[in-house]
Order: C-alpha cells, then sequence, then structure tokens
C-alpha cells in the first residue's frame, strides 16, 4: 500500500484515560470503542506504521506531533485495526457522517486545523460502532477507488 489519503483507526480504550493532549489540554475519556479519523497526504501507510508503533508498549522513534499520538502512545489503548481510503480527500467528510451517526464527538480533538467538531468519535455501544464501520465500507470501500484494511 503506497500513497497518500484518508484514514480511520480504530481504538479501544480498557479503562478511565485521562491524560494531557498538546494544546488541547487534559482529556478525559472513559472505557469502551473510539473511531479516529486522520490524513497522510505525504504517505498514509508511514502514518498508519507510526500509530502501530506508538502503540506497540516499545519505545518509539517518534516524537509526540499529533492530538491523536497522545492517546496512542498509552498503555490503556489498544489500535484494533485501521483502515485507509486511498488517494481521497475525505477526513472532514467521514467525520461529519460519523457526528451525525449516533457517536460522541470528542470536541476539539484532531480538528485544529479545520472546522469539524471532532476528529475523534466514542461508540457508545459495539452496535453503535459496527454500524458506523458498516456505513463507511458501504460508502467508501465499495466501487470506485476502495479502501485497504490493516
Amino acid at each position: 500500500m503506497a500513497g497518500k489519503g484518508s484514514y480511520i483507526l480504530i481504538l479501544h480504550i480498557g479503562g478511565r484515560l485521562k491524560t494531557p493532549v498538546g494544546a488541547l489540554g487534559i482529556i478525559d475519556l472513559s472505557e469502551g470503542h473510539y473511531i479516529y479519523v486522520g490524513s497522510g497526504y505525504s504517505g498514509i501507510e508511514k502514518r498508519i506504521s507510526r500509530y502501530y508503533s506508538l502503540n506497540s508498549g516499545r519505545r518509539s522513534p517518534y516524537r509526540k506531533r499529533w492530538h491523536i499520538d497522545y492517546i496512542v502512545s498509552r498503555k490503556e489503548t489498544a489500535v484494533c485495526a485501521s483502515i485507509a481510503f486511498l488517494n481521497r480527500r475525505i477526513e472532514c467528510e467521514i467525520s461529519s457522517l460519523l457526528d451525525g451517526n449516533g457517536l460522541e464527538p470528542i470536541r476539539g480533538f484532531g480538528s485544529s486545523d479545520c472546522r469539524c467538531v471532532s476528529h475523534l468519535y466514542r461508540a457508545g455501544d459495539p452496535v453503535s460502532l459496527t454500524e458506523a464501520i458498516d456505513t463507511l465500507f458501504k460508502l467508501y470501500c465499495v466501487g470506485e477507488g476502495g479502501c485497504v484494511v490493516i
């Protein structure tokens, strides 16, 4: 997989997570599943592998740069999967879709460079997580462009 585009990370936070997140300040996340929406226009494969490296529990060569870095680097967080939407700038489109799909936005998270409410969303239960992912697959993975599940 080479190229650029947008992606989602599917995360599980295994307990309450209260942590500083750069300029956003301290955030308080409850246990559960989350979807993070991002982009990698200078190399999506490198961007996604960065999160798995930060999440590995080993010393990562990456410094914390983006809001999501502060979450995936914590032991409470598991990166469960990622889906890359190659060669498409749909980060904010996906975020808007998730915001209107029964998921709880974590206000201001990951969206300091756009007008979105958030780029991190909490799924209240496994059904809402599954429905959100199913909607994304139907809209963006079937037909034109396709996507890669990692």
